[in-house]
């Protein structure tokens, strides 16, 4: 198992651990996100793809418009371990694996970074291809929740029309 920290660029473990603070984790009213999310999940490519695909409809994000996706292993790395955290949502797969870091203060989120900058084995990617593959063989096998997602969720139609193109 592994706990996923989803990650915006791929380029964020191979500068500083600063750099990675202000990239990944500064909010939009200039503080530290001190309580990341992260999934637990199995470590796999096709976990990480559904991981990758169901965080992304489920946040109301359009699909993946990058030739990758994926994010970094903080086993190891935390001070303490994560909580579930308790959502709502279209998959219950991504509800059962969400958990919620607790640290607690800058020097705290510091430190665990610098734990991962520069691990390259930390690093989890997917092809922007096999989270279309994913999202296409669900709603190929009539998975309830997606088509459920697809037919209810602002941008479900979106995600439908990016897995079957």
């Amino acid at each position: 198992m592994i706990l996923l920290k989803l990650l915006k660029r791929r380029t964020s473990l191979e500068g500083a651990a600063s750099e990675l603070a202000e990239v990944e984790f500064k909010t939009p009213s200039g503080d530290y996100d001190l309580s990341p999310s992260a999934y637990e999940i199995d470590d796999t490519l096709s976990v990480i793809a559904r991981t990758l695909a169901e965080h992304g409809a489920n946040a109301s994000l359009d699909p993946p418009g990058c030739r990758s996706g994926g994010g970094v292993d903080l086993n190891g790395a935390l001070p303490r371990p994560p909580e579930p955290l308790a959502e709502s949502g279209y998959f219950s797969f991504i509800r059962e694996a969400h958990r919620e870091v607790h640290l607690r203060d800058h020097a705290e989120l510091m430190a665990v970074l610098e734990v991962v900058v520069g691990q390259p084995a930390r690093g989890r990617w997917v092809p922007k291809a096999d989270v279309r593959a994913h999202v296409c063989a669900k709603l190929s096998a009539g998975d309830q929740e997606w088509n459920h997602f697809c037919r209810e969720a602002p941008k479900g139609g979106k995600w439908r029309r990016w897995a079957v193109s």
